[in-house]
């Protein structure tokens, strides 16, 4: 927006459409918030005593990025987490304790805190910022497998895992046969089959 300075002005009446403070009666006004980007009319109204005149501009204000740091997690204790930031150009990630890097789009750590928040802040190539905010929650994490664990000879079984993100199903023997969350066996005799869960952090 440019800048109107007349000499010779007594007074001076300024009006910030849209923003805090709303009006300013000083001849440098306050420094202004606007609620809402896009364009908002300011106006001056000044006189010398004897003339009134008045200017009109218009402000262009900005809307922040759009930073997200994606959904808060739940991870496994000692897991390395990959935080990665997006909608923006420039990062800074507060606290900075634990951090692999604090001022980039992307870091890693490894929480030590049962319940971790972390926040981003991102500048857009405006200057412009914006904030994202994510909570890491760390503990074992809650396993379970379903399935009918009673068949007749020559029937299949569908064994169902949750709990996590990552699978891998190991026969009696300890061989690993399956990464899917969910299996479908058909035992010849009595087995037993384990599932190992993770986070997948």
């Amino acid at each position: 927006m440019d800048s109107v300075f007349y000499a010779g002005v007594e007074k001076w009446r300024w009006t910030f459409e849209g923003g805090t403070p709303r009006t300013s009666d000083n001849k440098k006004p306050p420094c202004v918030t606007f609620n809402s980007p896009g364009l908002h009319k300011v106006t001056l109204i000044y006189s010398n005593g004897v003339a009134v005149d008045t200017v009109e501009r218009y402000a262009n204000v900005l809307p922040p990025p759009d930073v997200d740091v994606g959904p808060d997690l739940s991870v496994c204790l000692e897991d390395t987490v990959l935080l990665t930031a997006t909608g923006a150009t420039k990062y800074r990630w507060f606290p900075t304790i634990g951090l692999e890097r604090s001022g980039s789009a992307s870091t890693r750590l490894v929480p030590t805190a049962n319940k971790s928040i972390y926040v981003v802040r991102g500048i857009d190539s405006n200057g412009c910022e914006g904030l994202d905010t994510i909570v890491i929650t760390r503990g074992a994490l809650n396993a379970q497998i379903n399935g009918v664990r009673d068949l007749c000879r020559g029937q299949s079984v569908t064994l169902r895992a949750s709990g996590g993100v990552r699978f891998k199903w190991l026969d009696e023997f300890g061989t690993e046969f399956s990464d899917t969350q969910n299996v479908t066996v058909r035992p010849s005799e009595t087995a037993t089959y384990r599932v190992v869960i993770s986070s997948g952090k």
